[in-house]
């Protein structure tokens, strides 16, 4: 056990305790592996490039992640960056702790955690985790808690249409994720859907990259073992899937596998191809689809169409498959996801009961909830919210290491944190942290990229908007997300483009000229995409933008509170009690900001009031920065007599 001011920390076990306390604090796991490292190593300044490559993965988010996780953790300790106690920032160079530490023993908190560990890992052997279909493969568990760290990344490509057939597009996306999220099933492989890398795939042209030395180089930068392509043809009256296994180690393999309906085929295609990433093991065969076929090819178009155009045309194929097949629970439960995302929160619950009362699968039950537990979060109600999320706890399934696991890991501490710390009746805002790793997350569930931004859950934390610190080293990454704009908008992709327009908009080494045209593209796509919480989130960061603009105009000041109408709007329509909140705060400061000039004193007085009302309130992390720009220009208006 460390011992430092204030804390205890056990590395062993990964938890924290403030001194005087036997109950751990509830902390996200990046941070604890940030603050074990950091403690680990604190006879020395260690840089921020150690930190990305010790503790976070590839992904062109994770120096985003680096900076927030800093903050989060100062906020933890109580901290601060220009007076720190605990963690020292070294500008240019990286980071140091600098508060003394002891150790001593502490035999009751480790002999706990190793019988909690215990029984998770018991639990974790049993199940396996499908989303496609309802189905519980029981597969054998290790024999030793270091094969758990042999893994296999496993990288599917986006298929190949080559049938020349439009209709068969869906294959794209949906035919390659049920072959990724079939391979989520398999104890040993870690596994990369067609979502996650999509972006980094398309040419200039916004077609899909495939040659093989290109694909092995991205292997090799990303630290992927494996990746399978894929070509749809129609062969004989047949199917056929032909595929290249492409691995770092290995030459090649690739061969043809013909079937009437590759959809209906995919657990077969999946155990054969299993066979030849693993020689060695021994043959699996998993369980067949139980639903009709017509209905699995609608449920595979809505797939197709979430990630590419929408919440919109998405609903029309699931409803379709629904009526087709009754019995197909997850195109119900996804019916629910885009009624979500267009903003019918109690249609959205109606189908989400539907599906849940259908199909006592634990794998949809813990999606259901998840997404159930999201809409009371952007309600405002925590405590509805938490009830929903400790259901999935409680469920028998193999949760660890997968997307939705790590998006209810995080929605979760989020709750916590408010509940223990919430003057606003639950109401708050996510960290930037959550909300980046909310939309690679969303997007890596295997089945489908919801690439439209979950952004009322994973809120966009316009905190960190003006902070020059926030983006170290962003040069490449803005050229990588324009690049990735241009090609996205040449392939019509727009709820991944919403995704990186927003990236964009946060950039804060770009020209707030620059950004301003960024951030009326993404509203113009939200529009399109008519997703009304995600429109208010863009609004509200398009006000903080005219609110932070350092020659305000009539005009300005005009568009500034129509944003925010606007936002009010939706928010009270929607009766969402997180935005109402938020929006509300905006307009106070808007007052606030434009007494600036005929009333300095009064301004600077309700600044400080407004300083004090947000103190202890979680929201303050997103509105404190706003706050000390107001206070610079009260000190730099000119003193009047009155």
């Amino acid at each position: 056990m460390i011992v430092f001011e204030g804390f205890k920390f056990d590395p062993k076990t990964g938890r924290l305790f403030q001194e005087g306390s036997d109950e751990p604090l509830v902390v996200r796991h990046k941070l604890i592996q940030l603050l074990a490292y950091l403690l680990e190593h604190q006879d020395r300044v260690i840089s921020k490039d150690e930190l990305l490559n010790t503790l976070w993965d590839h992904g062109q988010y994770r120096e985003h992640s680096l900076s927030q996780s800093i903050l989060e953790l100062r906020k933890v300790l109580g901290d601060s960056a220009s007076s720190p106690n605990y963690i020292r920032t070294v500008p240019n160079q990286g980071y140091q702790w600098i508060c003394s530490t002891s150790e001593v023993l502490d035999e009751n908190v480790s002999n706990t955690f190793l019988h909690e560990r215990k029984s998770q890992f018991l639990i974790a052997g049993l199940v396996a985790l499908s989303f496609v279909v309802s189905v519980v493969f029981v597969l054998t568990q290790p024999e030793s808690g270091s094969d758990l760290n042999k893994k296999t990344k496993v990288l599917v490509l986006p298929f190949q249409n080559q049938t020349q057939t439009q209709s068969m597009d869906w294959v794209e996306l949906g035919l390659a994720d049920m072959m990724a999220s079939d391979l989520m099933l398999i104890d040993g492989l870690d596994v990369i859907t067609p979502a996650q890398m999509r972006t980094q795939l398309l040419t200039e042209k916004g077609e899909y990259q495939t040659d093989p030395q290109f694909i092995l180089s991205l292997l090799k930068d990303a630290s992927i073992d494996v990746a399978i392509q894929g070509e749809v043809q129609f062969v004989n009256d047949q199917q056929a899937l032909s595929y290249r296994i492409i691995s770092i180690d290995d030459e090649p393999i690739s061969g043809v596998i013909e079937r009437k309906d590759l959809a209906v085929a995919m657990p077969n295609i999946v155990s054969q191809l299993y066979g030849k990433l693993d020689p060695q093991s021994s043959q699996i065969e998993l369980p067949n689809y139980d639903y009709v076929p017509s209905a699995m090819h609608e449920y595979a178009r809505g797939v197709q169409a979430l990630n590419n155009e929408g919440a919109i045309l998405a609903r029309y194929y699931f409803g379709a498959s629904t009526q087709i097949d009754p019995n197909h629970s997850w195109s119900l439960a996804y019916l629910g996801v885009c009624q979500l995302y267009l903003g019918h929160w109690i249609d959205a619950e109606s189908y989400f009961t539907q599906a849940m009362k259908q199909d006592t699968d634990p794998n949809l039950q813990a999606f259901v909830n998840y997404w159930l537990a999201s809409i009371n979060f952007r309600r405002g109600d925590l405590e509805q919210a938490s009830l929903q999320l400790q259901q999935i706890t409680n469920q028998p399934t193999k949760m660890s290491e997968t997307p939705l696991a790590r998006m209810i890991d995080q929605l979760t501490a989020q709750i916590k944190l408010l509940q223990s710390d919430s003057s606003n009746d639950g109401v708050a805002v996510v960290s930037n942290e959550a909300f980046i790793a909310g939309l690679s997350d969303i997007a890596a569930i295997g089945f489908v990229d919801i690439s439209t931004v979950d952004i009322g859950t994973f809120a966009i934390n316009t905190s960190l908007v003006d902070d020059e610190s926030f983006y170290d080293d962003s040069a490449a990454k803005i050229r990588e997300l324009k690049e990735q704009v241009r090609r996205l908008t040449i392939k019509g992709y727009k709820p991944t483009l919403f995704k990186a327009l927003v990236a964009l908009v946060q950039q804060s080494q770009l020209t707030m000229t620059e950004r301003k045209g960024y951030l009326e593209q993404a509203l113009s796509v939200i529009k399109e995409l008519k997703q009304p919480y995600d429109h208010a989130q863009v609004l509200i960061l398009a006000a903080r933008f005219g609110i932070l603009q350092e020659e305000e105009t009539d005009g300005l000041r005009r568009q500034i509170n129509q944003y925010l109408e606007h936002a009010m709007q939706i928010a009270v329509e929607l009766e969402a009690g997180l935005l109402l909140s938020r929006v509300g705060y905006y307009q106070t400061l808007t007052e606030i900001n434009e007494s600036l000039v005929d009333d300095p004193s009064g301004a600077q007085a309700s600044l400080k009031l407004f300083s004090e009302s947000i103190e202890t309130d979680p929201l303050s992390i997103e509105f404190s920065p706003l706050v000390e720009r107001l206070f610079e220009r009260v000190d730099s208006e000119p003193s009047t007599e009155r």
